[in-house]
């Protein structure tokens, strides 16, 4: 597997799964160590590092999805859970900074003074924000849960073997299998056709999923096979990831506007008060508003474009997956 713990390297296909499936699991628990400890490190990490960290940790994940029937059951869940409060420590910083992007440029007033300073106090707002959420990642560093995450890792690395029924399975058959199960379980997904935040986002999850069979199963099936669908599936998810953005964006604001004590009271000691706080709600207000927008515009676009033929030619590609025997694989 490369530096990055994307794609799996897989030398014979027809090997036991096991050697796989820990080479597998043994690197993405790696890569996540290693970038907790880089971004931690940092007094203000940046945004790619806290984006890199959440995948890492959404890899992780997905190798441990992918080789269940090799590891121990409840010790894969207890490293779910440490692997998910660290991805959740992270998507807060995540959050903020899609938040604060969305925010700049933006100009919903004339040129008071008050209204002058608001959007420079908002940002502000979300800089002061940013930091406690940056302790909060980089406290996980020293504390138990990090090295609960440790020992868990060690753990299920030393303890994969084959633990399903009847003779283990080469990694060819195991990589057919576990991908047809994220396959289904994304269109099951798909053909809710809800159009709405949550059943869209819960499709962009499955697409995730699926994207990370990929590169972990990938080496099992024909390369230019597997780069055409993989190129689809990534576009799918890139797609609703700019429709989760906007949704979560929305709610953000709205969250601040309607929860006492999340907006700040003044602006500057030397304005009205109650003027800078209208101000600064009429701001966060036509943010909102614009977030919106984009988002009806977002869902639009993408209802239009997922039709059935494009969910039938991505299934065919799919079904084109083969597993590759007696010969070499790589990765993609």
């Amino acid at each position: 597997m490369n530096n990055s713990g994307k794609w799996l390297d897989v030398d014979d296909a027809d090997a036991p799964a096991s050697i796989a499936a820990r080479a597998a699991i043994k690197s993405r628990l790696c890569h996540v160590r290693s970038l907790l400890e880089q971004t931690a490190a940092r007094s203000r990490a940046s945004a790619e590092d806290i984006h890199q960290l959440r995948v890492a940790t959404r890899r992780a994940v997905a190798a441990l999805d992918a080789f269940a029937n090799f590891i121990p059951k409840r010790r894969a869940k207890r490293l779910r859970r440490r692997l998910n409060k660290l991805r959740d420590a992270a998507s807060v910083i995540r959050d903020l900074d899609i938040v604060s992007e969305s925010s700049r440029g933006s100009h919903c007033f004339g040129s008071t003074t008050a209204e002058e300073k608001v959007p420079r106090q908002l940002h502000r707002l979300i800089s002061q924000r940013r930091k406690l959420a940056q302790k909060s990642l980089t406290r996980f560093t020293r504390s138990k849960d990090q090295r609960k995450l440790r020992r868990l890792a060690k753990g299920i690395t030393k303890r994969v073997r084959w633990r399903g029924p009847g003779e283990e399975p080469s990694f060819a058959e195991a990589a057919g299998d576990s991908l047809s199960l994220a396959s289904s379980v994304f269109f099951d997904a798909a053909a809710a056709r809800l159009w709405d935040a949550g059943s869209l986002h819960r499709m962009r999850i499955r697409a995730k999923r699926l994207r990370y069979s990929l590169e972990l199963l990938g080496g099992a099936f024909e390369p230019d096979a597997v780069n055409q669908v993989y190129a689809e599936i990534t576009l799918i998810q890139q797609q609703l990831g700019d429709i989760n953005d906007r949704a979560m964006t929305r709610a953000t604001y709205k969250y601040w506007l309607t929860e006492p004590g999340e907006l700040p009271q003044t602006i500057d000691a030397a304005a009205d008060n109650e003027q800078v706080e209208n101000a600064l709600a009429e701001y966060v207000r036509g943010l909102m508003a614009l977030q919106e927008s984009r988002l009806v515009g977002l869902v639009g676009t993408f209802r239009e474009c997922w039709t059935d033929q494009r969910q039938e030619e991505l299934r065919k590609q799919l079904d084109r997956l083969q597993p590759t025997t007696g010969e070499s694989s790589s990765t993609p």
